[in-house]
């Protein structure tokens, strides 16, 4: 179709023959651009030839081709690419300049570029091209006529379809007569793919020899080689040299997924690791720079995407797929499984494509938290957060950044402790840089740049950096402590805290600022398994130091007042993840247990239960019996004489409940309203562990545990509303969602609950009772907004 713009179509519809055609005989000058999937190319017209040709294809860039045509060795492209970085001249003058070759070797590399890209691309079927009429100057005398290009780019693609026919790319030839061998590198191992690298030049040329050697039995095929075995093609080196060439070029997309490939298939170059970390400290500045970061939204751009035939690839389709859901980088990268920087420069492709547009920035929300370090810190763990922390004390400032509730990167704003003054200090930075770099980035760069040093050697420094700044930030008070939700350290820094180990090491080898939260008068039960726990603090000593001095998962009060102070703060911080719990109540002493046993020995079981006959209800007995059972049970006491008054009591409270039980029911039907005491103290156990392991993300102990709860008691509306959620999470919404609608959510505060209603709720398409609960989710928990929006759009769809 010709429009305003010049002439835009599809291959489809118009062979990329027609297009050359078409410019050639109307005299045009101008850019012809050709898209295909993830590959495309252009072509600059002057006056209807051909002059120049380029293609983000790594074996159709000028260091490639020359390499190919034997004119500059691998050490040429290398100083080339080098001086190019640093001058930005075209590659081609750098050669020149250089002496490397001469003008008329550069027009022929030129010439064999433009014939090869024209070559590969006439056999393209399907893609999108876009002709921009204007006049543009190109430094070269290099003329290609579109009539002698159509013709010999058609008979190559005659040619090679009947040759092809006889052998392949991974065919491994033998040599049978010797003495016409033109090719002499065949020898019974190499496939066809790897002696066309060997040899060079023009491909057609050497396909030609293999199919006349094979016709005229000078060569025979002997197997067929796996397309990944190919040993000198698949050089690491000349990878390299393309990722640099694509970089220099500006086809960063490119240059990024190739050197990531280098790295996957296990190549550990230091020039290769120091221009990959580079490249990712680039495109994080570059986005951050032109779209503002990972708060960055995105809206999809319908017209354009249904007006213009765009070729993209399947992940930068899925990632417009998502959009509309995900509109935000922050939301986008975890649900598209694109490493951050790839998803960057997919973003900004689309972007220049006309596909996304930034619709806005979205604020960080921000959260007071404590003026106690420790308890923000375990704030930000126990709730897995994702965010930036900054913190200012009298003496020091510093900003720590954490994902998921683990520290990744913290470090000082303060010029005393700053990074700066840390690498002075360590003889790894002078005075001069340091007054110069002090943006985090930019020291980074330099390092990378400057001191030639690896992405290892960097977390190797940070790391000690990291730790010192923690430990310091720990000592005193705060004056502020605020956290943004969302925000990302955009530098890939990542380094192995363990930061509940962390924490205890801190607080028992040094004086830390803490608040004590502990109840002297209280006895102390731990709801975690002592080996799990253990693990997740990096089985550091002190921790196992204390839970030796808990006895049967209890600590007494009495242990409490002469506790060591480290021992007393690590108590503070079990205590503040959930791991321990207050007990109900004091243990009751032996006198008060027989005051007790005295006043009721001569009740009715109708006066110690404070029912009557006529109006006696199971359910309120059973609850009765339950309280009775926290205070009173033998289990509850450590004294072996108020263990035995405790167990006379019992005996006698469940007599009275049996003898009622027995009063309002059959007899052969009354089995499942008796209570085992035991069971109902397993029970609260499991629910406790299953709302720590629920708050840690483990899903499957979470449900694990509160499905051992139910089945240990089944009449604490508590233990059904967690249960029920652990059948909606097993895919359970009928039973689930049964149990939870005849429970009062509010009285739990829980939102992981509303949560589990809405769940169910939506997939049994109840809309207007999920509604509901939505609505008043909204006002009960304003810092799930996010996740309840998201629950709104499902609504819709489902309406």
């Amino acid at each position: 179709m010709v429009s305003k713009k010049g002439l835009v179509g599809d291959l489809l519809s118009m062979p990329l023959s027609d297009v050359f055609q078409w410019i050639a005989m109307a005299n045009k000058s101008g850019e012809l651009f050709i898209q295909h999937e993830s590959e495309d190319a252009s072509f600059i017209f002057k006056k209807g030839k051909i002059v120049y040709a380029s293609s983000n294809n790594p074996k159709f860039l000028l260091g490639q081709i020359l390499l190919k045509y034997r004119m500059i060795t691998k050490t040429h492209l290398i100083k080339a690419l080098s001086i190019q970085k640093k001058s930005r001249k075209p590659l081609g003058q750098i050669f020149i300049e250089n002496k490397f070759i001469n003008k008329k070797q550069l027009e022929k590399a030129i010439l064999y570029q433009i014939e090869e890209i024209a070559y590969y691309l006439l056999t393209w079927k399907n893609g999108y091209f876009n002709f921009n009429e204007r006049d543009i100057e190109v430094n070269t005398a290099t003329e290609v006529s579109v009539e002698n290009l159509l013709m010999e780019g058609l008979r190559r693609s005659d040619e090679m379809k009947n040759m092809l026919k006889y052998f392949n790319d991974n065919s491994i030839i033998e040599v049978v007569d010797a003495e016409n061998d033109k090719i002499g590198l065949f020898d019974g191992e190499k496939s066809v793919k790897e002696v066309l690298f060997l040899r060079g030049g023009d491909d057609f040329v050497t396909y030609k020899l293999i199919y006349e050697g094979l016709k005229s039995k000078i060569y025979k095929i002997v197997g067929e080689k796996e397309s990944s075995d190919t040993p000198g093609v698949n050089d690491p080196i000349l990878d390299f040299l393309v990722a640099l060439e694509l970089f220099n070029k500006g086809k960063i997309y490119e240059s990024y997924k190739k050197v990531k490939t280098i790295i996957s298939k296990g190549y550990k170059g230091e020039q290769v690791l120091k221009f990959y970390d580079n490249l990712k400290i680039f495109i994080t500045k570059y986005f951050y720079k032109k779209f503002g970061g990972d708060n960055s939204c995105f809206a999809l751009n319908r017209l354009k995407f249904l007006d213009e035939k765009i070729y993209i690839t399947p992940t930068e389709g899925f990632v417009l797929s998502r959009i509309d859901e995900y509109p935000c980088i922050v939301q986008l990268e975890k649900v598209v499984n694109v490493d951050r920087h790839e998803l960057y420069l997919i973003v900004d492709k689309l972007n220049k494509y006309g596909l996304l547009l930034l619709k806005e920035r979205e604020e960080n929300k921000t959260e007071l938290f404590t003026l106690n370090v420790i308890n923000s810190i375990l704030n930000i763990y126990s709730r897995e957060l994702t965010g930036e922390m900054e913190i200012i004390t009298a003496a020091i400032s510093a900003k720590a950044y954490f994902s998921g509730g683990k520290l990744k990167f913290i470090y000082s704003t303060t010029d005393k402790y700053s990074l700066g003054n840390y690498l002075i200090e360590s003889g790894k930075f002078n005075v001069e840089f340091a007054s110069n770099y002090r943006d985090i980035g930019d020291i980074i760069q330099y390092l990378i740049d400057e001191k030639n040093m690896l992405s290892d050697e960097l977390n190797g420094i940070f790391e000690v950096y990291s730790s010192m700044i923690f430990y310091e930030v720990l000592k005193h008070k705060p004056i502020s402590a605020i956290f943004i939700h969302g925000k990302t350290f955009p530098y890939d820094i990542s380094l192995n805290f363990n930061l509940l180990y962390m924490t205890a090491f801190a607080v028992y080898n040094d004086e830390v600022y803490f608040e004590n939260e502990i109840d002297f008068s209280k006895n102390y039960e731990l709801v975690k398994d002592s080996t799990k726990l253990l693990e997740e603090f990096g089985n550091i000593s002190c921790v196992k130091l204390l839970l030796d001095e808990f006895n049967e998962n209890i600590f007494p009060a009495k242990k409490l007042k002469g506790l060591d102070t480290g021992f007393l703060i690590l108590l503070n911080i079990l205590f503040k993840l959930g791991y321990i719990r207050e007990l109900e109540n004091e243990e009751l002493s032996a006198e008060q247990l027989k005051n007790f046993l005295k006043e009721i020995k001569d009740l009715t079981p109708q006066e110690l239960f404070g029912v009557n006959k006529e109006s006696l209800n199971l359910e309120d007995l059973k609850q009765k019996y339950l309280k009775f059972s926290k205070k009173y049970h033998p289990d509850l006491f450590q004294n072996n004489e108020a263990k035995k008054i405790a167990n006379e009591l019992f005996e006698t409270i469940k007599f009275a409940y049996d003898t009622l039980v027995g009063e309002s029911t059959n007899a052969n039907s009354n089995s499942e309203s008796r209570i085992d005491a035991k069971k109902i103290f397993a029970a609260e156990q499991y629910l406790s562990s299953g709302k720590v392991y629920l708050n840690m993300g483990k899903l499957y102990d979470a449900v694990d545990a509160f499905k051992k709860a139910y089945e240990n008691f089944q009449f604490d509306d508590e233990i059904r509303a967690y249960y029920a959620l652990a059948l909606i999470k097993s895919n359970d919404y009928v039973e689930g969602f049964k149990l939870l609608k005849d429970i009062k959510l509010d009285e739990f505060n829980d939102h992981e609950l509303y949560f589990a209603y809405i769940d169910a709720a939506i997939k049994l398409k109840k809309a207007d009772l999920a509604d509901k609960v939505i609505n008043k989710a909204f006002t009960l928990f304003p810092e799930q907004v996010r996740k309840l929006s998201i629950y709104q759009q499902k609504l819709k769809n489902l309406k």
